[in-house]
């Protein structure tokens, strides 16, 4: 009788590297590096989830990015999340999230950054229009002008972002000027770099892209 396989795609090999992969995933109330401790998540992606934490050394709230477990187990997902907290990092501005360190969990990494209290760009927009038809004219340039110096700095930084979209862009305060926050760096590439791609695959949102 032949052996049987049992590493088919899709069978019990890939269901258990996937239950492994969920094994290492962090908890709601694990603390990370001795220090940061996951309250509870606020987004989750594609890639990452997003949870908010306490710094314990610090006694404040930061936001913790992890890659998704299933993910991580690829070296090269891995590899692509840590090159986004170094670009980050890189660039230290008022409208750029800030990336305070980079570390792993039973082997998930992960980047703690500064926890930003307001809506992203996209959904102020859909309430805006649902109450007001529009945002005031004062208000779209003060958030126009913040978000092309951010871009410059970035820029500056030898870095292109290569997704900005309203999803990827926070207010950090209502009211009539809010300040904008420019997040998401997990397609962004060093400029001289800019305009490769991955297996002939654009990168970015066609909506947003320069023509």
């Amino acid at each position: 009788m032949p052996p049987t396989n049992t590493k088919q795609p899709g069978g019990r090999a890939a269901d258990s590297t996937t239950s492994k992969a969920t094994e290492r995933a962090p908890r709601l109330g694990e603390v990370l590096a001795d220090n940061y401790r996951l309250v509870r998540e606020i987004g989750r992606g594609a890639m990452g989830a997003v949870y908010l934490a306490e710094d314990l050394a610090l006694e404040r709230q930061v936001a913790i990015k992890v890659l998704l477990p299933e993910h991580a187990v690829h070296p090269g997902q891995a590899a692509l999340f840590r090159r986004e907290a170094r670009l980050l990092a890189a660039v230290r501005h008022e409208n750029v999230v800030h990336v305070h360190t980079l570390g792993e969990h039973r082997s998930v990494p992960y980047m703690v950054m500064e926890y930003i209290v307001g809506p992203t760009l996209a959904s102020y927009l859909v309430q805006a229009v649902r109450v007001h038809d529009a945002i005031p004219l004062d208000l779209a340039v003060s958030l126009a002008l913040q978000l092309c110096r951010a871009v410059q700095v970035v820029h500056a930084a030898g870095i292109i972002h290569r997704d900005i979209k309203p999803a990827n862009l926070m207010l950090l305060a209502e009211g009539r000027d809010p300040a904008v926050k420019v997040l998401d760096f997990g397609i962004a590439r060093a400029s001289e770099r800019a305009t490769e791609t991955e297996s002939g695959v654009v990168k970015g949102k066609y909506a947003y892209m320069a023509p």
